[in-house]
């Protein structure tokens, strides 16, 4: 949603040095021609689908919650918390 709804570009990178460097001149391409997307330069680790076991367990524990980004302001949904039976019981 970030690039449809606000023009942001994105990618999915590594760790390595190589790798961020890699994602940096993606997103300098990406503004250069004026094209948002998500580009997933992590292909050897991130499929498009995602991990099916992880997803089960985000949505298992945790829901979407609003929340405010640094730049963008609140944003309804963007981000996670725990579901109520799983907090914190005295």
């Amino acid at each position: 949603f970030l690039v449809d709804e606000f023009g942001v570009p994105a990618t999915v990178v590594g760790f390595a040095p190589v790798d961020v460097l890699l994602g940096v001149d993606e997103l300098v391409r990406q503004i250069r021609i004026g094209k948002p997307e998500v580009e997933n330069l992590y292909r050897r680790v991130v499929r498009p689908e995602g991990n099916p076991r992880a997803r089960e367990l985000v949505d298992r524990f945790f829901l979407p919650v609003d929340s405010s980004w640094r730049g963008l302001g609140e944003i309804p949904g963007s981000a996670l918390g725990l579901r109520p039976e799983w907090g914190h019981r005295p």
